[in-house]
Parts: structure tokens; sequence; C-alpha cells
């Protein structure tokens, strides 16, 4: 499991960059971009990976523009330092529920981070891979 003080270290010695999201990025043969009415999260992350590595992110669309973008930047956080889906991970809800909070915030924390200092390019990344259903 990974504990909400790995993920600091992790975020500490390797914060998201824009250089390290185009590096990671172009690992995957294809981002796609979803905008569905979602239940219960502003966004979801899955992954394919045969026969190529597709990267699906799946965001609410009924949230502001510049929400959506935080949200990208928060789904691709899960992927780019957990490489899985939280739930994954969690697989004793109960007694993992508060470093699964802790978890959650700090990617928040950096994702927002992120998202203030390159907006131009969320919405960029953003525009370029959105699937137009």
């Amino acid at each position: 499991m990974v504990s909400s003080s790995y993920l600091e270290r992790m975020i500490q010695k390797e914060p998201l960059t824009k250089d390290g999201f185009v590096d990671y990025l172009g690992k995957v043969d294809e981002l796609r971009i979803i905008e569905k009415p979602l239940l219960y999260n502003t966004g979801l992350i899955s992954s394919i990976e045969f026969p190529k590595w597709i990267l699906k992110v799946s965001i609410e669309k009924y949230q502001s523009q510049e929400e959506k973008e935080i949200t990208l930047v928060h789904e691709l956080a899960h992927a780019f330092y957990l490489a899985i889906k939280l739930d994954d991970i969690f697989h004793d809800k109960d007694e993992n529920t508060k470093n699964k909070k802790e978890v959650e915030d700090l990617i928040e924390t950096e994702s927002q981070r992120f998202y203030k200092e390159n907006k131009e390019f969320v919405k960029e990344l953003y525009q370029k891979h959105l699937i137009k259903e």
C-alpha cells in the first residue's frame, strides 16, 4: 500500500513539471479525455494496456472549464505518481480511509500548484485530447 508519507516524499523529490508530463505522456500511446456526467466523482482515470497503452480520463461535464482542467491534472497525477488507481491500492476501505484522504489531499495540492503555474499547457493538453461524443 502507498502511504501518504511515502507519496509526500515522492512529490518533494519529483514535483509535477511540464517536462515530466510531456515525458510521461510520451510513453502513452493515446490519451483520451471524455466529458460525461459522473455520479460520485469529478474525474476518473483508467488504463488500457493491450494492444496499446491508452489512458482514459473521464471528467464531470457539469463543471467550469477551469475545474475540468484541474481535474485532468489531478487524475493524471494519480497515474504519474501511483501508476494505478487508488481503489486498487486500498483493499481494506475502513482501515485505509484516513490514508486515502491524505493521499487525495496531497495529489490535489500538487495538482493545484501545477495548474496555477501551467494553465496554458493544461488548456492545450485538454483541448488536444478531448474526445467529442
